[in-house]
């Protein structure tokens, strides 16, 4: 039977939306895919892509990885080493043979990521490293599907996941390159008022008292954003700045306060 060949990372390229594809964490995970497609090949292709909660990571790389048609898969905190490996082989589109042990799993993943050119995305990588129990074990089976395969591995954590993996030596020293999320800008603003709100403007004046409330946290800007398309269609308007806003609150994430019912 022959040897199927890898594949080169052109032939894996397609075109994401371009108006999404601007968006600042778009192009720094696609940064990263692109790094981890990019390593030299005597060394792991393990790019870790952190920040802090809400920045929207796990969209960005869902749109970047479109581009490279990677395989994405978001880890669960139960998840035994069997249960990753088969659920990155079920993303791969690799049925899992009867009797089929955790070594031959393990060798059909390095088998496919050593050829296919595509990265393999492991979001909400801190809940396997945060493991009380057994997360020595899952990340040396992950670092030896690295090395073995030579494939590019995309690791999404929280704003400390390279502090928690300091714990982890073997596996910290083979970390390719560490990129980080940054928090929105106003363009950034635009741009998500224009893709989920096609048919409101709203105006720049209402974006950056947002943005600054909000400290360019992403998923804040974009709950705002829904509540100011629900108050412009009770007003039956499609354009919605602070004229129209008011002085009603933003949410920033703060808590109301407590309450006194003497």
């Amino acid at each position: 039977m022959p040897q199927k060949q890898p594949q080169s990372n052109t032939e894996n390229v397609v075109t994401l939306n371009p108006l999404t594809a601007n968006l600042l964490n778009v192009s720094l995970a696609l940064e990263a895919i692109e790094v981890a497609l990019g390593h030299r090949s005597e060394l792991p292709g393990m790019v870790c892509f952190t920040g802090h909660s809400g920045l929207g990571k796990s969209k960005a790389v869902g749109y970047a990885k479109q581009q490279y048609r990677g395989y994405y898969l978001e880890i669960m905190a139960h998840w035994r080493k069997k249960d990753l490996l088969q659920n990155i082989m079920h993303q791969m589109g690799i049925r899992p043979e009867k009797g089929m042990d955790l070594t031959a799993c393990v060798e059909a993943v390095i088998a496919e990521l050593s050829v296919c050119g595509r990265p393999l995305v492991l979001d909400e990588f801190d809940q396997l490293v945060d493991r009380k129990y057994g997360a020595d074990e899952m990340l040396l089976l992950i670092l030896n599907i690295a090395k073995r395969s030579g494939g590019a591995i995309l690791l999404v954590g929280e704003e400390n996941l390279g502090i928690k993996l300091k714990r982890h030596e073997k596996f910290h020293n083979c970390v390719y390159d560490w990129i980080q999320a940054v928090t929105s800008d106003l363009n950034d603003c635009r741009i998500l008022a224009r893709h989920y709100y096609p048919d409101l403007e709203i105006r720049d004046d209402l974006l950056e008292k947002t943005l600054h409330a909000c400290f360019g946290v992403t998923r804040r800007i974009c709950m705002n954003q829904a509540a100011f398309a629900l108050e412009a269609a009770s007003l039956g308007i499609t354009s919605i700045g602070l004229a129209e806003w008011g002085t009603k609150a933003l949410n920033t994430g703060e808590p109301p306060k407590v309450r006194n019912l003497k």
